[in-house]
């Protein structure tokens, strides 16, 4: 069984995830100036760099090689830290506050979901559920939000959208992960590059609270040559393709 998502001969080559990860941190190290921000001790950064991904998890490696090279951790919402509970190879790369790292994969604009499930794994033994992470985190903005420490994008609450119009004090930028816009938009060969958002999605959650919009390849399927090379190896007798590419059949994927 092969995941034939990009089983496209156009697009024989896809960037490995080592590619793509070194150049995102060699992106951080720039933007963010690591050299200087390590050195001196912050409340709170004035660069943030947030990540838009497409799964709750399968970013691991990312997560992982940001904290080795940068030496801080990734801020995420509190379903993605309790999913890596019994993982703390994962766990200590990862922080739920939004003051401790400039760097964030918080999935904000799915945060009321995401404590509905945080709340059910969270649920004990005896049926009776912990306090609501929603509400907890709502009282953790009000918190956060003194003069010492400026509104940041992923403390912008579902129910005060008005705060978009607010200038925000600090210089985000978004990254947003993906490879299916490469392969149909930019081409393979473009690792990272800028991103104009259609005119029309510039004043929503999505994009208005960042100064710049950024898209980097990260891929979860093999190439068309990986597959190719994977079939000759193991020369099985019969193959089942799945998630094929979009106007193809089996029979074009046979022959």
């Amino acid at each position: 069984y092969i995941d034939m998502t990009f089983f496209k001969p156009e697009i024989k080559y896809i960037p490995t995830r080592d590619e793509s990860v070194r150049e995102l941190i060699k992106f951080l190290n720039e933007f963010l100036d690591l050299n200087n921000l390590k050195c001196n001790k912050c409340e709170y950064y004035e660069k943030l760099v947030y990540f838009k991904t497409s799964a709750r998890i399968g970013y691991e490696y990312v997560f992982q090689e940001i904290f080795k090279n940068t030496g801080f951790k990734i801020h995420v919402n509190d379903l993605i830290y309790k999913i890596y509970d019994q993982m703390p190879e994962i766990q200590t790369c990862l922080t739920k506050d939004p003051y401790e790292t400039p760097i964030h994969s918080c999935i904000y604009e799915n945060k009321k979901r995401d404590a509905a499930k945080t709340d059910l794994m969270s649920s004990s033994l005896n049926g009776k559920n912990c306090r609501k992470p929603y509400m907890v985190n709502i009282e953790s903005n009000i918190k956060y939000r003194t003069d010492r420490k400026p509104l940041i994008p992923c403390l912008i609450c579902d129910d005060n959208k008005h705060e978009l119009n607010r200038p925000l004090k600090v210089n985000a930028v978004k990254i947003m992960l993906s490879a299916m816009w490469f392969t149909d938009t930019a081409g393979v060969d473009r690792i990272l590059i800028g991103y104009k958002p259609p005119a029309k999605e510039m004043e929503t959650m999505a994009y208005k609270p960042y100064r710049f919009i950024y898209r980097l390849c990260y891929s979860f399927h093999s190439s068309f040559e990986e597959i190719v090379d994977f079939v000759n190896t193991l020369k099985p007798k019969k193959i089942y393709s799945i998630a094929l590419p979009e106007s193809t059949t089996d029979q074009t994927i046979f022959k």
